[in-house]
This record gives C-alpha cells, sequence and structure tokens, in this order.
C-alpha cells in the first residue's frame, strides 16, 4: 500500500489535475487494506504535499560563459510609469568558475551604447544591482544583503518603484519575503536599451 501512495505523491509533485486525481482514487478499492487507520496519516500527508513546491515546473538551464536569453530593443520611454520589476526562480550548482575568472552570473543586463544600463548579476553568492545613465555618470553599485546557497531554489523578485514626491526605492524579495529596500534614483535614459539580456553569464563590469 505504501507503493501507491509513493506514487500518488510522486505524480502530484509533477502534475496532475483534479480530475486526473479523482481517477487515480477511483482505481483504488475503498473497502481495501489502503484506508486502513494506520495509512490514514500517510495518506493525508501526501496530500498536503501536493501543494508544496520548491520550484518551478518548468525552467531553462543555461550552461557555460555566454550562454542565456537575448531580449528585443525596449522602447525609448521603458522604463516609464510607475516603476517596473523583474520576478522568476533562479538555482546555480556553483557560484564559482575557475576556468572563467571574470564570471558574474546575470538575473537581467540591459543597456545600451550611450552608457545607460540596469544589470542585476551575482558576484559570488550575493546580488548586485547596478545602475548608469549615461557614459559622463558614474553607474550606481548597491549590493544587496542576502546569501544565496548552492542547488537550491530560489523566487527572486526585484522592484523600483517610481515616486513623485519622495525618494524612489528599489527593494529586493526572497521567496515572498522583503530583504531589502533602499532609496534609489529612478533612471531615465537618453537612448533606448538595445542589448538586453536574461540569465546571461556577462560581466556588467566589461560594458
Amino acid at each position: 500500500q505504501a507503493h501507491v501512495l509513493n506514487l500518488i505523491n510522486t505524480i502530484g509533485s509533477i502534475s496532475i489535475n483534479p480530475s486526473d486525481m479523482k481517477m487515480v482514487f477511483r482505481l483504488m478499492n475503498p473497502e481495501s487494506a489502503i484506508f486502513r487507520t494506520q495509512n490514514m496519516k500517510l495518506l493525508l500527508d501526501i496530500t498536503n504535499s501536493l501543494s508544496v513546491r520548491t520550484g518551478p515546473d518548468s525552467y531553462f538551464a543555461f550552461f557555460g560563459p555566454d550562454s542565456g536569453m537575448r531580449l528585443p530593443p525596449f522602447p525609448k520611454n521603458w522604463p516609464a510609469g510607475e516603476g517596473w520589476s523583474w520576478a522568476g526562480w533562479i538555482r546555480a550548482d556553483t557560484w564559482e568558475d575557475h576556468s572563467f575568472p571574470s564570471w558574474c552570473p546575470c538575473l537581467f543586463h540591459l543597456s545600451n551604447d550611450d552608457g545607460g544600463t540596469i544589470a542585476v548579476f551575482f558576484s559570488a553568492r550575493t546580488l548586485i544591482l547596478q545602475i548608469g545613465t549615461s557614459k559622463k555618470s558614474k553607474p550606481t553599485v548597491i549590493k544587496m544583503k542576502y546569501e544565496f546557497k548552492e542547488k537550491a531554489w530560489y523566487h527572486v523578485c526585484v522592484s523600483h518603484l517610481y515616486h513623485f514626491i519622495r525618494r524612489s526605492e528599489i527593494s529586493l524579495f526572497v521567496n515572498g519575503e522583503l530583504i531589502q529596500t533602499q532609496p534609489l534614483a529612478y533612471p531615465k535614459f537618453e537612448k533606448p536599451l538595445t542589448e538586453n539580456f536574461i540569465a546571461t553569464n556577462r560581466n556588467p563590469k566589461q560594458h
């Protein structure tokens, strides 16, 4: 009976809809020993675990210093409105690559040929935010106060809110928890961001 319950746990943790789950239960005989008292707690534990997620249902795997996704050019007025946010699941098997000393894996890296940059990348186990509006001004660099572990899934959200009267703010959320918020001027670019990447192992310091 334990093997049947473990089967339910396995298929539920992958992907199954309510109708399929009901079909699985219909295949079992309600009068069989599987529903004896000693097995009910195990059945309830497995059912409860079906809603637990430690990572995404699907994801991209990137390997090598230039792996990632390239995005199309952004509109000239981006970022506009009340703010911008980036959110997604991340996982790293290692934070060190001795074969590529300048390795700085990015969550995303947006830039133009005028020095405009918005980049969030890893340095060792921490996130670094870099924003620059032109080649004439020094970019702002913020080190986020959170250390990521290897071989663990994290849901990360970086949010930059624009405020008209008071100072704009940048915030970091990890697994739904607010980790850090601090004032940061909202960027305005003279040229559109045309060199845009997600999850590339590109070093923003080289741009």
